[in-house]
């Protein structure tokens, strides 16, 4: 897709969201319990593309931690403070 499609289509919506997406996610643990239960999931920066999304698909919160150039770690927020 050419980036003048892309704006077009990004200036057509307006509840929508540029949203990078991680194509392959693993849970963080798998001990005592999988990590993905309680939201937490380790992902590979590499691996990534860039996606429309519409405003009502996004509906949880997470906290992003980078931990080295190539991994990054989401947990999710459960809570409100």
């Amino acid at each position: 897709m050419k980036y003048s499609e892309l704006q077009r289509k990004f200036d057509d919506a307006d509840d929508n969201f540029m949203c990078r997406v991680y194509d392959k996610r693993q849970p963080l643990f798998v001990t005592p319990y999988n990590g993905t239960t309680i939201g937490a999931f380790k992902c590979d920066i590499r691996n990534t593309h860039m996606q429309l999304q519409p405003a009502h698909t996004l509906t949880k919160r997470a906290m992003a931690i980078h931990m080295n150039e190539r991994d990054i770690v989401f947990l999710a927020i459960r809570h409100s403070f």
